[in-house]
């Protein structure tokens, strides 16, 4: 589990905490990293994108 830090750092959004091997690992709940205004922002960026490159379609 996540370790208390205070009141000063958020860990809402930490799921877990430890080692592998000689890395330190930090687990995130993505369902607490972002808002969900955040989430909609980066889905309507995402489909923007996603048109801006898939050019015109043709038929073969």
């Amino acid at each position: 589990p996540p370790p208390e830090f205070g009141s000063e750092i958020r860990t809402d959004f930490i799921a877990a905490m430890g080692r592998l091997e000689d890395v330190f690992v930090i687990i995130l709940n993505v369902d607490h990293v972002l808002s969900i205004q955040e989430l909609a922002a980066l889905r309507r960026l995402s489909e923007r994108e996603e048109a801006a490159h898939a050019g015109p379609e043709t038929d073969v």
